[in-house]
């Protein structure tokens, strides 16, 4: 990714291919999910408690019922809806600090921070 002035007052952000030298102005993508971020975060919040609240449903029902395979079918469920959370709370990461269309994936930085632990010097 290189940053580079496109006129005396503003600044644009390209990603350029290696092989061919082709670039793509990436500046507007980012800028957009920056503006993005609070919506992501409410949005993963709100996936949570689906989650949770799945669960919980699940397992009264798997109790009401006896039968074992609407608590796994509903674990399931929960599981995947929680797993779009965590992939919201990613983007919103991302793009909060500025990580967006890196070579390589920032997930273990995310995760450390996510936990609160940061990276051992």
């Amino acid at each position: 990714m290189i940053e580079r002035p496109i006129d005396d007052s503003t600044s644009s952000t390209f990603l350029t291919c290696s092989s061919c030298g082709f670039e793509v102005d990436v500046g507007p993508v980012i800028e957009a999910a920056s503006r993005q971020v609070a919506s992501l975060e409410k949005s993963a919040r709100q996936l949570q408690v689906v989650a949770i609240c799945l669960t919980a449903l699940a397992v009264a029902l798997a109790i009401s019922l006896g039968n074992l395979l609407t608590l796994i079918g509903g674990g399931v469920l929960a599981l995947m809806i929680m797993i779009q959370s965590l992939l919201y709370q990613y983007r919103a990461w991302q793009a909060s600090h500025g990580r967006l269309f890196e070579t390589q994936a920032p997930i273990l930085e995310f995760l450390r921070a996510a936990s609160g632990r940061t990276k051992p010097k």
